[in-house]
C-alpha cells in the first residue's frame, strides 16, 4: 500500500508506519461489533499498538466473534488466500481449516482458564493454493477488558513459524539414522578410538569380525587386541595421535586368533588411521576405516610369482592363476588369435562358447576408458617403450549391459628383431572392490557432516553457559557490595532500609534467572519472555547505576545523569531494562580510564525516549563499530586488553529490540570515547 501522511483525526495508537497499520486505519470497522478504532477499549488499543511496533509475529482475536487483527510480521507467514482478507473477519471464518484445532484453545482462554503454550506444533494452514504442513511455536494469552464478560475481551497470540527449523531437525535425525545404518551395514570395517590410550567407543560388524569376534567395546586396543600390539599397530596409532597426521596402508598383514579357536587366522587389509581433532586443533581420537583385501593380495602374490617363470612354464602359470580366480589371456600377434577363457569372457558380459576376438575386446570397453586402455596396450607392444601393461578400466557387458571394473596386467614378448609377437596377461574382476571404495568415500563424507553438527552443538552449549554466567554476575556483585555496606554500619537504620531494597530487587532478579535456567531449551533458542509493565525511565536508570556504583567509585569515574523534567514512561520489563542500562554503563566504565567521565542523558523525541551513554574512554575504530554488537566480539585499545566474555552489548541489543526499540554505537575513533544510543517507545505510544 502507498504510504502517506497520517491525518490528525487518526487515534494516537494507530499513528505508526507499516502495511498493516495503514490497512487497519482505512478498514471500515463500523461494519463490525468493534466499531471505529477511537472507541476501542484501552487494553485493545495497547495490544494493537504493541503489535504494530514490534517485529515479532502478533495476532489478536477480539470479542465473541473473535475478530482478527494482526501485524506485518504475522502477515509474512500467510498466503494470498488469507492476507489481507482475514483482517476484521471472524476467527472461525478466517481459520476454518484449523478451527477444530485452535477453537477449543481460544475458548479455554476466553473462559479465564489460563494461557496456552505450544512449541513446534503442527498446525496445517491453507497457503498458496494448498493445505501446507506448517509448524508454529505460539502462546494464547488473555487480554483484560473490564466491560467484557468474565473480564476478558480477547486473546493475544504471540507466535513464530518454525517449519524450516523442524524440517531441518527431522532431516538431521533421518541423516543420523541413515548414517547409523550405513555404519552397521557397510561392507568395510570401521571403528572409533578415543583418547591417547585408544579406547574403542564404536565398532561395526566388519571390525568385530576382524577382531576375531572378541568383546572390544569400552576396552583399549592394548586390552582388546593383543595381537595388534605385537604386530606394531599400537605404535602406529600412538604416532598418529601424537603427530595428528593421517596414516594409510595397503595390503598390510594382520594375524589373530579368534575367540572360538586356537588356529591363527591371517588376513591382509587396506586401512586408514584418520586423526579426529577438536576446534582448537588437538587430537581427541582416531577414526579407523578399511577393507579386507586378502583375496586380492593372495591373487597378486600368486601372479607375481608366476610371472617370474612365465616363459618357462606357461601351463603352470595358467593353473596358478585359475586357482587364484584370475583370468588368463593370450594374444598371438603372429596368428592374430586371442585366447580368452570363460572367466575373462564373463568380465565382458559374454557367455557364448564362440572364440573371442580383439574386436570383442575393444567393443566392450567403456567409452570413458577406451582411449586410455587402448593407449596402454599399444605402449606395451611398442618396441621402443615395452611398457608393462597395468591398468584398471570398465567394461560394458555385450549381452547383459552390466558395467564391471577390471584390473589387467600383462607383458609383451619380442623376437630377436624387436618385433612384438605375443602379449600375455591376467585380468581380475574388481567391481566389488570399487563399490567398497565408493562406499568408503560416502561414509567419510557423512562422518564429516556429523562431526560439524557435533561441533556446532558444542559451540551452542558454550554460548549458553557464557550467557548465563554473565547474567548471574551483576546481581551477585550488587548483593555482595550491599552486604559489605551493611557490615560497615550495622546500626544505620537508613542504610539498612536502603540495603533491604537493593537485596530485594537483586533476589527478584536471581529468581527470574533461576526460572530461565529451568527452561534451558527456551534460553538456548534465544527465547526470553518479558514481564512488561508501565515504569519510568528514571527509576530503571537509577537501579542500573546501583549495580555499577562500586566499579565507578573504584575507578574514580564521574557519572553525570540528566533526564527529562516530566516522567518518561515506558512499557517494559524492569529487570531486563535495568540489565540493559547496567550493561551499557558497565561497558562504558570498563573502557574508560581512571578519573574519566560518563554522561547518561535522556531526552524525548516524538513517541520515543532517547537515552545516550557517552564516555571519555578508548573509543572505537570504524571497523569495530560495525561489529560491536556481535556476540563474543572483544576489542583492544590503548592501555586496554581483552577481558570478559564479549556478550554484554550483544545482550543489550537483543533486549532493546525485544522492547520494540533500537540501539546504535558511535565513536570519532580510537582515543575519542564512545557513545551508545538507545531508542525506546514511550508508554503513551502504545495507545494508553
Amino acid at each position: 500500500m502507498t504510504a502517506h501522511a497520517i491525518p490528525e483525526s487518526i487515534p494516537p495508537f494507530l499513528r505508526v508506519g507499516g502495511e498493516m497499520a495503514e490497512r487497519i486505519r482505512v478498514y471500515d470497522w463500523s461494519a463490525t461489533l468493534l466499531g471505529p478504532p477511537a472507541g476501542w477499549p484501552p487494553s485493545l488499543k495497547a495490544m494493537v499498538r504493541m503489535a504494530l511496533t514490534t517485529r515479532h509475529p502478533i495476532f489478536i482475536f477480539w470479542g465473541p466473534e473473535h475478530i482478527c487483527i494482526y501485524n506485518d510480521a504475522f502477515g509474512d507467514s500467510l498466503g494470498p488466500e488469507k492476507h489481507p482478507s482475514i483482517l476484521g473477519a471472524g476467527g472461525q471464518q478466517a481459520w476454518a481449516e484449523i478451527w477444530h484445532i485452535i477453537g477449543s484453545e481460544i475458548e479455554t482462554v476466553m473462559r479465564g482458564d489460563g494461557s496456552t503454550w505450544h512449541e513446534n506444533q503442527l498446525v496445517p494452514i491453507l497457503r498458496h493454493g494448498a493445505i501446507q504442513d506448517v509448524y508454529w511455536t505460539y502462546s494464547y494469552g488473555p487480554i483484560d477488558d473490564e466491560s467484557a464478560p468474565g473480564g476478558i475481551g480477547g486473546i493475544l497470540v504471540i507466535c513464530s513459524e518454525t517449519t524450516s527449523h523442524v524440517l531441518a531437525e527431522n532431516r538431521l535425525a533421518n541423516e543420523r539414522e541413515r548414517f547409523a545404518q550405513l555404519f552397521e551395514q557397510a561392507p568395510i570395517f570401521m571403528t572409533f578410538l578415543h583418547g591417547p590410550d585408544h579406547r574403542i567407543e564404536l565398532a561395526n560388524p566388519g571390525y568385530l569380525t576382524l577382531a576375531g569376534d572378541r568383546p572390544v567395546l569400552g576396552r583399549t586396543v592394548a586390552e582388546a587386541l593383543p595381537d595388534a600390539v605385537e604386530q606394531g599397530y599400537l605404535k602406529l596409532l600412538d604416532h598418529v595421535y601424537a603427530s595428528g597426521e593421517t596414516y594409510a596402508a595397503s595390503g598390510a598383514r594382520y594375524a589373530f586368533r579368534p575367540a572360538d579357536g586356537d588356529a591363527e587366522v591371517e588376513r591382509f587389509i587396506d586401512f586408514v588411521y584418520q586423526p579426529i581433532k577438536d576446534a582448537s586443533g588437538s587430537v581427541t581420537g582416531i577414526f579407523v576405516v578399511g577393507s579386507d583385501v586378502t583375496d586380492r593380495t593372495l591373487a597378486s602374490q600368486a601372479l607375481g610369482g608366476v610371472q617370474a617363470g612365465l616363459l618357462r612354464s606357461e601351463e603352470q602359470l595358467r593353473l596358478a592363476i585359475d586357482a587364484a580366480e584370475v583370468g588368463f589371456w593370450d594374444v598371438d600377434l603372429l596368428t592374430d588369435t586371442l585366447f580368452w577363457p570363460a572367466r575373462v569372457k564373463a568380465m565382458f558380459g559374454i557367455s557364448s562358447d564362440m572364440p573371442a576376438t580383439m574386436t570383442d575386446f575393444y567393443a566392450g570397453l567403456h567409452p570413458d576408458d577406451g582411449a586410455a586402455t587402448t593407449a596402454a596396450f599399444a605402449a606395451a607392444m611398442d618396441p621402443a617403450q615395452r611398457s608393462v601393461y597395468d591398468i584398471e578400466y570398465r567394461t560394458i557387458g555385450k549381452e547383459d549391459g552390466v558395467i564391471r571394473w577390471i584390473a589387467a596386467k600383462g607383458r609383451a614378448i619380442f623376437d630377436q628383431d624387436g618385433r612384438c609377437t605375443r602379449v600375455l596377461g591376467t585380468a581380475i574382476d574388481i567391481t566389488r572392490r570399487k563399490t567398497t571404495e565408493a562406499s568408503l568415500k560416502e561414509t567419510d563424507a557423512n562422518l564429516i557432516v556429523a562431526m560439524d553438527a557435533l561441533q556446532q552443538a558444542d559451540r551452542n552449549k558454550n554460548t549458553f553457559l557464557a550467557t548465563l554466567g554473565h547474567e548471574l554476575r551483576n546481581p551477585l556483585a550488587t548483593m555482595r557490595n550491599a552486604m559489605i555496606l551493611l557490615q560497615r554500619a550495622p546500626d544505620n537504620v537508613e542504610l539498612i532500609s536502603r540495603v533491604r531494597g537493593i537485596l530485594g530487587r537483586q533476589v527478584d532478579h536471581l529468581v527470574r534467572l533461576t526460572n530461565d535456567l529451568l527452561d534451558v531449551g527456551r534460553i538456548s533458542h534465544g527465547k526470553i519472555d518479558l514481564q512488561c509493565e508501565a515504569i519510568t525511565l528514571s527509576s530503571v536508570i537509577a537501579q542500573a547505576m546501583e549495580s555499577c556504583a562500586p566499579a565507578l567509585e573504584l575507578a574514580k569515574q564521574h557519572l553525570e545523569l540528566r533526564v527529562p523534567d516530566s516522567p518518561a514512561m515506558i512499557y517494559g520489563d524492569s529487570v531486563r531494562l535495568v540489565q540493559l542500562f547496567g550493561n551499557l554503563i558497565g561497558n562504558a566504565s570498563k573502557f574508560t580510564p581512571k578519573g574519566g567521565r560518563i554522561d547518561v542523558v535522556a531526552r524525548l523525541e516524538g513517541r520515543f525516549v532517547v537515552t545516550s551513554v557517552k564516555d571519555t574512554g578508548i573509543g572505537m575504530a570504524a571497523d569495530q563499530l560495525v561489529r560491536v554488537f556481535e556476540p563474543f566480539k572483544q576489542f583492544n585499545g590503548p592501555g586496554r586488553s581483552n577481558t570478559g566474555l564479549g556478550i554484554g552489548l550483544a545482550l543489550a541489543r537483543q533486549l532493546v529490540e525485544m522492547h520494540g526499540g533500537s540501539i546504535d554505537a558511535h565513536s570519532a575513533g580510537l582515543g575519542e570515547g564512545s557513545e551508545l544510543v538507545v531508542r525506546l517507545p514511550l508508554y503513551h505510544a502504545f495507545g494508553s
